[in-house]
């Protein structure tokens, strides 16, 4: 029962991960502008995790599009996430 569990655990986490994927790719292949305006009315814990997982060059162009403080938001988080 336990390594059901598990399985179904595990499925749940990759069909997660494979959604998180599909947003990345979305928003990677907007224009910074159009980018950032979405980016501004997320959860900060979405935008986040979506930010983590975008490639540096897609993401420092659409993060510069957004208002400071958000940005500020942004990189605070980021920074806590990468502390080890």
């Amino acid at each position: 029962m336990q390594a059901a569990v598990e399985a179904t655990l595990r499925q749940h986490g990759e069909e997660e991960d494979a959604r998180k994927q599909g947003l990345v790719k979305i928003f990677e292949g907007m224009k910074p502008p159009e980018a950032a305006r979405i980016f501004e009315q997320m959860e900060l814990a979405q935008l986040v995790d979506i930010i983590e997982r975008m490639k540096q060059r897609s993401a420092s162009p659409i993060l510069a599009q957004l208002h400071p403080v958000r940005a500020r938001q942004v990189a605070a988080e980021l920074a806590k996430r990468r502390t080890p």
